[in-house]
């Protein structure tokens, strides 16, 4: 499978109802709109801050026992950024269904959601990719981000950018970002 810089070395075509046939759901992308992953990626970071002081706090909990009230604040904001990230997820859950049932069209912003693993295809920016030393890495992670949201451009220049996908159209994703 080789699409404009993007190689996977372990994708092979195999003809069709044969038995050493691989499963289709492996190669296979969901189309979804573009979503916002602000307040979930902050509340995720001050959790893991949160562990590692608990972590540390402990270990130093043998040494000395005097409390400050920062814990308060953490927990505050930790309940805070989980609020909004519950609000996040929400609106992009009704982005999502709205957007259901429409035809996507050329030039718009989208993600593209692994069917099996439920991850997004996203750019690596700070890593090459393993086949082209000229083209940057595309992997698929848990959360998405604006290194994840594509644009769909058409291959040849016979579309126009508004009209809409059809089926049997040679298309072009590019990153949105970079």
């Amino acid at each position: 499978l080789a699409s404009e810089g993007i190689i996977e070395e372990r994708c092979v075509a195999r003809k069709l109802g044969s038995s050493t046939c691989g499963n289709v759901e492996d190669a296979q992308f969901r189309v979804i709109g573009r979503q916002v992953y602000v307040a979930q990626k902050k509340y995720l970071k001050l959790k893991k801050q949160q562990a590692h002081l608990q972590q540390s706090a402990a270990v130093a909990e043998g040494k000395s026992k005097k409390g400050d009230g920062a814990g308060d604040d953490t927990e505050y904001a930790l309940k805070r950024l989980a609020q909004e990230a519950l609000t996040e997820r929400s609106n992009n859950f009704f982005t999502s269904k709205r957007l259901l049932g429409h035809p996507v069209n050329f030039g718009q912003a989208m993600q593209l959601e692994h069917v099996k693993s439920g991850k997004l295809l996203t750019v690596c920016p700070k890593e090459v990719a393993d086949q082209e030393n000229n083209c940057q890495k595309v992997g698929l992670k848990e959360l998405g981000s604006p290194d994840s949201w594509w644009n769909i451009k058409p291959r040849y220049k016979l579309q126009g950018t508004t009209q809409a996908v059809r089926y049997v159209e040679t298309v072009s994703i590019e990153s949105e970002k970079h």
